[in-house]
Formats: C-alpha cells, structure tokens, sequence
C-alpha cells in the first residue's frame, strides 16, 4: 500500500509549474522530496495535501483517489505539517495535539477516552511526554516541531506530509526530527514524504528519493540509485561544490596541484581539511607530503622531514604552511620493508642510551677479545653497515631512516626495523642522504660513542664505511672538510 501519482500536474489559477508527475511513496518508508529553490516542491505537496486543486492527473493513498475525497475523509487519511509559524496562544501540548483528533470527532470536537488515548500515544511517539502540560509558548522550536509532528500523527493517518520541517531547527533538532520521522515511518507503518533542503542527511536516511531537477523533471528512486546515475551531481553541484557520490557528501572543488597521502583510522575526515588548504589526497604512487596516525596523535611527513602533531588543529596548520617540497614521499610499493627487528625503539632515542651504548660495547669487547676502543670501533661498523645497506636498498629512494626502531640483541647486536615502510623520491637523492645519516645518525652516534669510550671523534669518522663517505662525498678528517657533515 502507498501514494501514487499518475500523470500529475500542479500549480496556480491553472497555469502549471510541473506536469507529468510519476512517483510512488511506499508505507514503512521515508521519502524525500529534494530540489532546488523554486522548482516547485512546495507547490506539489501542497497540491497532495488538498489545499490547492490539481491540475490534472490522479493522486491514490492506499488505492483511493484522494482528489475526489470530502475534506474530512481526506483529513482521516492523511497528516500534514507545513513551515507556518503557529501561534497556538495559551494551549498546552497535549491541548494542542489534541486538534490533530478532530477530523474524528466531528462538530463537537469533543475528545472521549479513545481519543485522549490516541492524543498520549502520539505524544509519546515523537518522546515529548515530559512535555505535555507545558504551554507551547514555552517550547523551543526544534520541541515545537516534534509537537506538531505528534498533532499529525493524532489524525492517525496512513500519510504524512511535511514542507520543510527542519526550517527554523538548529542542528542537533535537525538530525533529531530526520531521525525520528524515520523510526515513525518504520514503526508505525506510514508513508512519509517530506520536502527538506537538509540534502546530505536526507540522503543517509531516506528510504526513497523523489528528486526535482532544474528543469522540473521528477526522478525517483533510492539515494543511491540517483548518486549512481550522476542525478545529485547534475542538479546540485556548482563551480565551488562537487557532490561525492562514495562519500554521499559535498566536496570543495580543487585545482590542487600537491598532493598528500593520508594514513590511519581519521584519513576520510582528514582528507576534507587537505582540501580546504589547496592539497588534493593520494591514493597510490608518488605523493608531495604524507600524513600518519599514530597512537598520540599524527606525525606529518613532507620535504624529507618528520613532524610530530599532537592533534588535528597541528595537522591543519602544517598542511597549510606547507612550502613547494623539493623531495617526494615515494610510492610505498617501490621501499623495501625492513624486518630485523618486529619491535623496539625509536633508533634516534639509543644516541640519548649511553648506559646501553656502554653495555653494548662491554659486550662487544668481551665476546671478541678487543680493547674498549676496538670494540666501539667495531660495534660502530656494524650499525653503520646496516643503516647504509637499509639507506641505498632501493635506486632513487631513501626510506624513513628518521623513523627506524632498534632493539639490542643478546649480543649487542643492533637489530632494525622499518614499522610502516615508506621514503623520499628526489632527482638527486645526495643532501637527503647526507642529512638523514650523516647528520641525524652519524653524527649523534658518534657523540655518544665519545661520551662512554676514550675514543677520539676523528677516528670514528674514519672508521665509517668507504662506499658511504665516497657515496655521501664525506672525506676523512685528514683529507679535509667534510662536505655538509661538518664535525667541529
């Protein structure tokens, strides 16, 4: 059983607006009427609801031509609620829910105990019981609108109109009252048909859409279905506006050139404030800057530099002061994982460790026999080796060696791991490598080594492997300066 339009044409002193109108509104379902401004939406729920004549064609509620009813019987079969203010006076809720039972009790208006029971279910149906005796004066807009809701439901209709219900609601009522029509639909097995501008919430909840265009053509069908056919995009994008039809929401249109990656459980809300910041999200390949969540936050990745965000305020002022980045964030099929160690610690925190330095190097020494010195030097190698193996595994790419772990092995070994493989594309790779080992590694280990062994600085430099120093363009200390790693 539902509403069906056949052929239906409405307007005004009989000059149509819209013609031709096919459409069907199912009991236990909610549907929307959607349209631009002045196509013609309050015109053809009015019309429905009997307070102006059609023009032609057949309106059928439950297989009744409802053109052809007495206003009372049409009153008995179907509910409205238009956007009129009303001015109830001194009347209480319940006084005023009580109008809604007047197409049942004839001239007298008289309410009997029937009625007075109707009159308490629909005011608890709409949850406004607590509401009752209070006067409507009182209320609220978003509480006087559930109060007219519960007036029409009163009539104990098996239709109910609403135009623009949500019109004078604040958010939190707007979604409420959406809600709430949704459940009364489901619940008390009506058909709802109500005319909102509220276009993304409708479109979450609605059962059925019945959609103007601009040019006062009807399509009807579920959300989904005129999303699919490109119907929403057609009748409500604009050159600032774009209708998302995965998302079911409207996007900022963007001719952003940078583009950013973004990984973690927030990515879909994150990616709408890269695009108010001028950034377009990436989905696979190469990216300008990328974005991780973490367990405390995010850290930003751009331009071959690690940034630690505490919260999404961080995130949205780094992505908008974001200059034109000379190094990429790779595509994360082409970084090799790095799997030494399946935990740990960040591997920058064991230069701050002297007390574990010192330990490993004890070890060192023990297991091979080698003065203190001698067994920095040669600890020293093999975590120098490892990181320069990780630091030139892929041609063109240099993995996040900012964001290595460690743990120390039995024997002292530094065992490393890559969490979230990912690195930096350059056309020159050289200054990104020379800073993320030489500079952010080296150098701090280095110190550290210096802090726990009597080892002079210029001999751990000369003790780094040769392919790193020619790669890196780093001479030893008796050749000169080195190139970008100054040591003072």
């Amino acid at each position: 059983m539902s509403l069906r339009l056949r052929g239906l044409a409405v307007g005004y002193r009989g000059k149509p607006v819209l013609t031709g109108l096919d459409a069907e509104a199912r009991r236990g379902e909610l549907t929307v009427l959607l349209g631009p401004n002045g196509t013609g939406k309050s015109t053809l729920l009015r019309t429905l609801a009997g307070l102006q004549p059609a023009l032609g064609g057949t309106v059928h509620l439950d297989g009744t031509d409802l053109t052809g009813l007495p206003h009372a019987e049409r009153a008995r079969r179907m509910a409205v609620v238009l956007t009129d203010r009303v001015s109830p006076g001194q009347l209480t809720v319940r006084e005023l829910v009580g109008f809604g039972r007047h197409p049942h009790t004839g001239f007298s208006g008289a309410l009997g105990g029937h009625d007075h029971e109707v009159v308490a279910w629909a005011i608890d149906a709409v949850a406004a019981t607590h509401l009752a005796e209070r006067d409507v004066s009182e209320l609220s807009d978003g509480e006087l609108q559930r109060v007219l809701t519960a007036r029409a439901l009163a009539q104990e209709p098996g239709l109910l109109l609403l135009d623009e219900p949500s019109a004078f609601l604040d958010a939190p009522s707007r979604v409420a009252l959406t809600g709430l029509l949704r459940r009364l639909a489901s619940e008390r097995d009506l058909a709802v048909v109500v005319s909102t501008h509220e276009l993304e919430l409708a479109l979450r909840v609605a059962d059925a859409v019945w959609l103007l265009d601009r040019d006062g053509v009807l399509h009807t069908g579920p959300p989904e279905q005129l999303a699919l056919d490109g119907l929403i995009s057609a009748t409500f994008d604009t050159d600032e506006l774009r209708f998302d039809r995965d998302a079911g929401t409207f996007v900022l249109r963007s001719e952003a050139t940078r583009t950013c990656r973004v990984l973690g459980p927030d990515a879909a809300v994150l990616r709408r404030a890269l695009t108010r910041a001028g950034w377009a999200a990436a989905q696979d390949g190469a990216a300008d800057a990328e974005i991780r969540q973490t367990g405390d936050g995010y850290l930003g990745l751009a331009d071959g530099t690690t940034t630690a965000l505490p919260d999404v305020s961080a995130v949205i002022s780094w992505v908008r002061t974001r200059p034109e980045p000379a190094v990429r964030r790779a595509d994360p099929a082409a970084v090799a994982g790095v799997t030494d160690s399946g935990e740990g610690r960040p591997l920058r925190s064991l230069y701050a460790d002297h007390e574990a330095i010192a330990e490993a190097v004890r070890l060192t020494g023990q297991r091979h026999g080698l003065t203190a010195e001698r067994a920095a030097l040669r600890w020293q190698t093999s975590l120098v080796t490892r990181l320069w193996s990780i630091a030139v595994a892929a041609d063109g790419v240099v993995p996040d060696l900012d964001l290595l772990h460690y743990r120390l092995d039995d024997d002292a070994e530094v065992r490393l791991s890559l969490p979230e493989p990912g690195g930096w594309t350059a056309q020159d790779v050289t200054p990104l490598l020379t800073r993320l080992v030489a500079v952010e590694h080296l150098r701090p280990l280095h110190a550290a080594l210096c802090e726990v062994v009597p080892v002079a600085e210029e001999l751990l430099w000369d003790n780094v492997p040769a392919d790193l120093t020619d790669r890196l363009d780093v001479p030893g200390p008796e050749r000169g300066d080195r190139v970008g790693v100054h040591v003072p």
